[in-house]
């Protein structure tokens, strides 16, 4: 792959020089209990079906609520429309102690602060949001929380340390199966110096580098696969989306398609758009949703 292989705008600087740049594999270095875990790459990355019916939006509430986080749900089948609207376990004054977020319907927190020293995991599931099932303390330490971000995927905790790193990125995994007490570090293709440019997404086993942060004229994407535990990228392009656009909402990956909830700058509601990853060139979905722009700020949109 070249620089020469790319279509239409072009990649900014920096981001070209590192294409076809990473190659060898690298296995993770197993992390965790006192038993040794077998360091491998992440699973393969399993391709996205073409896109067809998008992914649900979800409104994980966190302030101006009757005194819990609230979850609601507008379906991918019809945005206009909103098919959850629930109360949750989790009360109001732990909003701003870490990072909340939807895998698989389930509700999670992960909490970051005032804890006994270690980050937390706890779930409400899809099913009853009025309880939790899921309630562990991980190996990753509290002095870690401000050092990039934390997903769920696939049940499991990651974190993508975009700082204070040996020089690149890091994709750090902590297995719910095991409590969340072993897991894997990965060094990733991605330098250090990306770690503040965009937004950072776990899909389908692969890292995604969202770019927002460009000298060019529109948002990119780039992924490094799990399957080189990261160290090789499968994909950097330009997109169909503006980078005037960047701060105007939030960005994700779902199913290798690239979602853009826009909760700013829109005529009244939020939008949810759309580049499949069959050509991130062009969007196919351009839609308003049933949620208000007065709510924007009021907690997190997940796809």
């Amino acid at each position: 792959m070249s620089f020469n292989d790319f279509k239409g705008p072009q990649l900014s600087r920096r981001s070209a020089f590192r294409l076809g740049a990473a190659s060898a594999t690298a296995a993770g270095l197993a992390v965790g209990s006192a038993s040794s875990a077998t360091a491998s790459a992440p699973a393969a990355r399993v391709p996205a079906a073409a896109s067809a019916t998008p992914a649900d939006l979800y409104f994980i509430k966190t302030q101006n609520t009757a005194g819990t986080i609230e979850v609601h749900r507008a379906p991918g089948s019809n945005y206009r429309t909103i098919n959850l609207n629930s109360g949750s376990v989790f009360k109001n004054a732990a909003a701003g102690d870490g990072t909340w977020t939807i895998d698989a319907g389930n509700l999670y927190y992960i909490k970051t602060r005032n804890t006994a020293g270690t980050i937390e995991v706890h779930r409400a599931p899809a099913g009853n949001y009025m309880r939790t099932d899921v309630n562990q303390a991980s190996l990753f330490k509290n002095a870690d929380a401000g050092n990039g971000v934390w997903r769920i995927q696939g049940g499991n905790l990651w974190f993508i340390k975009t700082r204070n790193t040996a020089g690149t990125v890091e994709v750090h995994q902590a297995n719910a199966s095991d409590n969340f007490k072993v897991g894997y570090h990965y060094p990733t293709a991605f330098p250090v110096s990306d770690g503040p440019l965009g937004t950072w997404v776990l899909d389908k086993g692969d890292l995604y580098f969202i770019k927002t942060d460009t000298i060019g004229s529109k948002i990119e994407l780039h992924r490094a696969s799990g399957a080189s535990a990261f160290r090789t990228f499968t994909l950097q392009t330009v997109t169909a989306f503006s980078a005037a656009d960047a701060g105007n909402g939030t960005w994700t990956v779902k199913n290798g398609d690239l979602y853009f909830v826009k909760t700013q700058n829109t005529a009244g509601t939020i939008e949810v758009h759309r580049a499949p990853s069959s050509d991130y060139k062009k969007t196919d979905l351009n839609q308003v949703s049933a949620f208000k722009n007065s709510d924007a700020g009021n907690g997190t949109w997940v796809i």
